[in-house]
């Protein structure tokens, strides 16, 4: 880990010279994506973006059968999705035209609020429901 980087953070510091910015905004779908040597430039379609060393351009991992299984499952989830495009709608709607629920109704239904540090226990929510008989969650 870089010295001076938060745990869970992979960029560089602002205005450092390693940072990659995007240095011309995308406007369209890219087509196709090329190295500029010269001033060390990704370009994506219309976009552009660096500094990216000539070693990070040229990096690789795996080989194209690793490559082409992660499309796959890219294009597999893309496509699941998609197709629940219908039902998320669906879903949606009736959220949308359910009654609002208050914190006065959620405690009027047996829904506790912790009231201090103390109270953050963890507690098994199927044993807390089998004990409360005058819980309707309907």
């Amino acid at each position: 880990m870089d010295e001076g980087r938060p745990a869970g953070n992979v960029r560089f510091p602002k205005g450092g010279v390693r940072q990659p910015k995007s240095l011309v905004p995308i406007t369209g779908m890219p087509t196709e994506m090329t190295y500029r040597d010269a001033d060390s430039v990704v370009v994506l379609g219309d976009g552009e973006f660096g500094p990216v060393s000539i070693a990070v351009w040229e990096y690789t991992v795996g080989d194209p059968a690793d490559w082409t299984t992660e499309f796959i499952d890219l294009l597999t989830v893309l496509t699941r999705l998609t197709g629940l495009e219908e039902q998320q709608g669906d879903l949606l709607d009736r959220v949308l035209a359910s009654p609002l629920r208050t914190k006065q109704n959620l405690e009027q239904s047996g829904v506790y609020w912790p009231a201090g540090p103390q109270d953050r226990t963890v507690r098994n929510p199927i044993t807390a429901l089998a004990d409360e008989s005058t819980l309707d969650l309907q």
